[in-house]
């Protein structure tokens, strides 16, 4: 994959290196690429990936359907960007994500709901952002799975 250092920026006809897993292109991983902005279909034909790793980049906003079909997502690195909002929604369709961390970004408020769809998450990371609450989402203080935060470890002290 190349990617101008220039502008930082991806273009549409580059694709993350892949691990093939079962035959399977099953790991989009775009460590030691630097971006700032992702397309919003850039995984649109990747429907079996499992892992996405996307951290230590200056994204500063995803699009709102980045992760539009991707069921099978197991596995989501976020952390270490620049990501100040999340948009409603994005994460809807990962209904079997386990862990995804969002540590060390910018993230001052949560969408109200946004991690209702993930059912099968076990660990959340949240630490180092700027978040003073945290959502009142159905799955979000339900014991459901662990938040690894230390806002959240006051919040949860406080019920």
């Amino acid at each position: 994959m190349d990617v101008d250092d220039s502008s930082s920026e991806l273009n549409m006809s580059h694709s993350p290196d892949f691990t093939k897993d079962n035959y399977d292109q099953t790991v989009a991983n775009y460590r030691g690429k630097k971006l700032t902005q992702l397309p919003s279909n850039l995984f649109a034909k990747q429907k079996n990936l499992t892992k996405i790793d996307l951290e230590d980049k200056k994204l500063t906003q995803l699009p709102d359907d980045l992760f539009v079909g991707l069921t099978n997502l197991k596995l989501l690195f976020l952390n270490r960007n620049r990501l100040e909002t999340l948009p409603n929604g994005i994460f809807k369709d990962l209904i079997n994500l386990e862990y995804i961390t969002l540590s060390n970004n910018r993230l001052e408020t949560l969408p109200s709901g946004i991690f209702n769809n993930l059912t099968q998450l076990e660990e959340l990371y949240l630490s180092s952002n700027r978040l003073k609450t945290l959502p009142d989402d159905k799955h979000m203080l339900s014991g459901n799975y662990l938040v690894f935060t230390c806002i959240a470890w006051r919040i949860l002290s406080r019920r």
